[in-house]
């Protein structure tokens, strides 16, 4: 991502150890990261339904 001011890479992952679910109002998890570009999450995910969506974050 452009915004990122660390060049990180950013690729999808299919790791499901350690999941954990979180409401959509808890977002802690974001504290443990260093300066998560914004662009990077707003595309985190796209929904392959509108019903439900789950965005699963490894610890």
């Amino acid at each position: 991502y452009p915004d990122d001011p660390y060049d990180r890479y950013w690729y999808p992952s299919d790791a499901m150890d350690g999941v954990i679910s979180v409401a959509r109002d808890n977002m802690s998890f974001i504290q443990g990261f260093q300066d998560i570009p914004g662009k990077a999450l707003v595309n985190a995910i796209t929904p392959a339904s509108s019903i439900a969506t789950n965005l699963t974050v490894p610890t």
